[in-house]
């Protein structure tokens, strides 16, 4: 299977159970900036986890200092994606273009190609190589 696939599907398990936080959390009347940044926080541990595993195969093997350096890396990623999720979620539902749920569909969408391009290119660089 390809990387590409494998992120996906992570990728796609671990936007399906965050959004599903994400919708119970508003239709809980939270403020959608906040449960965004729950249902965020929430999906970073499974999916570096599944990714460092599985999508970019860093094996046991793999120094502990490298996965530490991998794992920074990609809370950075996901610092950048959340923020850039947050803005277009917050422009879409500011500007009365979508409600908090839709607009989620479409800011999720654009932040899960970026946050692809930012792990295949830097966070598990490295990996390509095994």
């Amino acid at each position: 299977m390809s990387k590409s696939f494998k992120f996906l599907v992570v990728g796609g398990s671990n936007t399906l159970l965050t959004f599903l936080l994400y919708v119970f959390l508003i239709h809980s009347n939270w403020n959608f900036k906040i449960a965004l940044l729950v249902s965020y926080a929430a999906g970073i541990s499974l999916g570096f986890l599944f990714n460092l595993l599985w999508t970019f195969k860093v094996g046991p093997s793999t120094e502990n200092s490298e996965k530490y350096s991998k794992f920074g890396k990609y809370i950075i990623v996901y610092i950048v994606v959340f923020l850039l999720n947050l803005a277009i979620l917050n422009w879409l539902v500011s500007n009365r273009l979508l409600d908090a749920i839709w607009g989620q569909v479409v800011a999720v969408g654009i932040a899960t190609l970026i946050s692809f391009l930012l792990q295949n290119s830097w966070v598990f660089k490295a990996s390509d190589k095994q």
